[in-house]
């Protein structure tokens, strides 16, 4: 059977393009606006508006120049009703883009929520090429005084993804210096080699030499930790002439055999 592919020379059309980009990376972004496409109840009134900015999914980038103000569909006294305020992509002879409220639910019940529905509404459409609504936030209101409550759709920014991948690359790469380890009851420094700890690009290294005569040796600190059990071959002794196993469990304890001089060099990926 042949493989059917878009992307090569050639024309891409609308529809195809469309439906490849949305299979690319996040699939709906905000623009770095200071709220865009935000969704906010307009205080004593039944409407809402929606902030300025920029919107990108399936390969379709909006704009929307200046604030704009939705009129909620008027309901009876004594009932209230949820909505889902949607930036709707429409392909076709006349593409267009439109801000949209899909019906989801209706209630006697006209005591404020203190969440949204758990899903989308049946008639929320997300197919790429033919028509794609974009989620911006749930809006609830009662048609006794107007009350409007909106429960928004977080769409993070492409800077503020940016941003969180930042702050972990820079908790990862940091360098904490060498830190001396606080040693367990019975256990010792040998020659002055105190035991200590540090990370650094993400990886964990332990030197030092010490003497164990309890049950345990130290314990590595959270954020130090492997992200499973290891059992490390140690060299023994101030000369080097013996190898001992070395354990660092899943908590962080490490151990060995007791009365043993232990030369702890170790290294491994920080995971816990």
């Amino acid at each position: 059977m042949a493989v059917i592919s878009w992307g090569y020379s050639g024309p891409l059309y609308q529809e195809n393009w469309a439906r490849l980009a949305s299979l690319g990376g996040d699939r709906y972004n905000v623009g770095p606006e200071a709220n865009p496409f935000g969704v906010a109840a307009i205080s004593g009134s039944r409407r809402i508006s929606i902030g300025a900015g920029t919107a990108l999914a399936s390969g379709v980038l909006c704009e929307l120049a200046t604030m704009e103000v939705i009129d909620l569909p008027a309901i009876d006294a004594g009932t209230s009703r949820f909505y889902l305020a949607v930036l709707r992509r429409t392909w076709g002879e006349s593409p267009v883009s439109t801000l949209e409220l899909i019906y989801a639910s209706a209630a006697t019940n006209v005591t404020v929520p203190t969440a949204p529905p758990a899903s989308f509404p049946e008639t929320f459409t997300s197919t790429p090429g033919t028509v794609d609504d974009q989620p911006l936030a749930w809006v609830w209101y009662n048609g006794s005084d107007n009350t409007v409550k909106v429960f928004k759709i977080s769409t993070p920014s492409a800077e503020q993804r940016v941003a969180v991948v930042e702050s972990r690359l820079d908790e990862v790469e940091a360098d904490t210096g060498w830190i001396t380890l606080s040693l367990h009851p019975g256990t010792s420094v040998v020659d002055g080699l105190t035991p200590q700890i540090r990370r650094k690009n993400g990886s964990t290294s332990i030197r030092g030499r010490l003497v164990q005569t309890g049950a345990t040796s130290f314990t590595v600190p959270s954020g130090f930790r492997p992200g499973t059990e290891l059992r490390l071959a140690a060299v023994t002794g101030s000369s080097g002439s013996g190898v001992a196993v070395f354990v660092i469990d899943s908590t962080g304890v490490g151990f060995t055999s007791a009365g043993a001089t232990i030369n702890v060099n170790f290294s491994w990926i920080a995971d816990a």
